[in-house]
């Protein structure tokens, strides 16, 4: 009987401590009896044929999703206030074709208070934070990240809580 594989999504394939921050999510999720399957798992860029590095970059990772039983998402602020946009991309496009999904905040101030602390928030007349950039109101529910993210799958403020919360998402999966 194999392990459900858990597809790890999020930015940490940018940094150059990619394989220690991919040894520890392995790690957790072996512990908690999951195959941790990282984006540049059997990767090869093909320099000859039609389809460009980035294409057979996304046609890799979407083949990967497709085959994981689950999704665990690193969304905590990369290059801003935001999570990367492929990593959100990746877990809606696993949540949207059924598969289970949990992620982690490394920084978990609701999203009202991340761009406040970034300072780039003013307050208006009627009190409501606002972009310092182009004046659009900053959403403010209280949440870890954007509703559409938050009401969609949990999102905890570790990577372990993470993995905690996809042994039960998977559970039915273990022993079929």
């Amino acid at each position: 009987m194999s392990k459900p594989r858990v597809y790890l999504a999020g930015p940490d394939l940018f940094f150059e401590d990619r394989e220690e921050r991919y040894a520890r999510l392995r790690a957790a999720c072996a512990q908690a009896g999951l195959d941790a399957v990282a984006p540049i798992d059997g990767l090869e860029l093909h320099t000859e044929g039609p389809l460009p590095a980035a294409e057979q970059i996304y046609q890799h990772n979407l083949r990967l999703l497709r085959i994981c039983d689950a999704v665990l998402v690193n969304l905590s602020p990369f290059r801003g206030s935001e999570p990367d946009s492929g990593s959100v991309f990746e877990a809606a496009f696993a949540y949207a074709i059924g598969k289970p999904v949990a992620g982690w905040i490394g920084d978990y101030w609701h999203t009202a208070e991340r761009s406040a602390m970034l300072r780039k928030v003013w307050h208006d007349c009627d009190g409501r934070a606002r972009d310092k950039l182009d004046g659009g109101l900053v959403e403010d529910f209280g949440l870890p990240a954007n509703l559409m993210l938050a009401c969609s799958f949990p999102i905890m403020p570790t990577a372990g809580e993470a993995v905690e919360r996809l042994v039960d998402a998977v559970q039915p999966c273990v022993g079929m």
